[in-house]
């Protein structure tokens, strides 16, 4: 994604935070599935992930889009939840959005289990290209994994298409917690 590119999206993500800001929340709907793990997984609606995002201000949120057949998503996802639970008592927050097909919802259910994912977990519904990303950002191309960090006032500061570099996501991560 070129620099250009990378402008468009960060002002047209800004927009759309500024303008949920302005709605009342509304609490998720129901598509959930729970797990005995307390595991929810909602549908990835865009009036779910702006009522998330509300509920979220404040905080800076790392936004993961992955998916249990991508190689990398899989790879980093392990540090993704492990950086989002080491910096949670500072007030960092973890969306996770999977990418796979509503009727692969057992094995997305499983991953998260098994990677001990905290909330909110999303999966994208069916035949659904991952439309509410695009809303978010119009030039999201379906590439994953794909990682977006935001600000404690909602605006990404950070887009990452493929593979995290930990270390570098980990001194971002410090900086916008350190932001007033």
């Amino acid at each position: 994604m070129g620099r250009l590119n990378r402008l468009i999206a960060i002002g047209a993500i800004s927009i759309l935070l500024a303008a949920q800001n302005s709605a009342m929340a509304k609490p998720p709907v129901s598509n959930k599935t729970r797990t005995s793990h307390n595991i929810r997984l909602q549908i990835a609606t865009l009036s779910n992930l702006k009522s998330v995002l509300k509920s979220d201000q404040g905080h800076p949120v790392l936004i993961n889009f992955w998916a249990t057949w991508c190689g990398p998503c899989v790879a980093e996802f392990p540090d993704i939840v492990s950086l989002s639970n080491h910096y949670k008592r500072q007030g960092l927050r973890l969306i996770t959005i999977s990418a796979d097909e509503p009727n692969s919802r057992s094995a997305v259910l499983k991953f998260l289990v098994q990677h001990h994912t905290p909330q909110p977990c999303f999966i994208k519904p069916a035949g659904d290209n991952i439309a509410a990303a695009k809303k978010l950002d119009p030039h999201f191309d379906g590439a994953l994994p794909h990682t977006y960090l935001l600000d404690k006032k909602g605006k990404v500061k950070y887009s990452i298409e493929g593979r995290v570099d930990t270390a570098k996501l980990k001194t971002d991560i410090i900086q916008l917690l350190k932001e007033k």
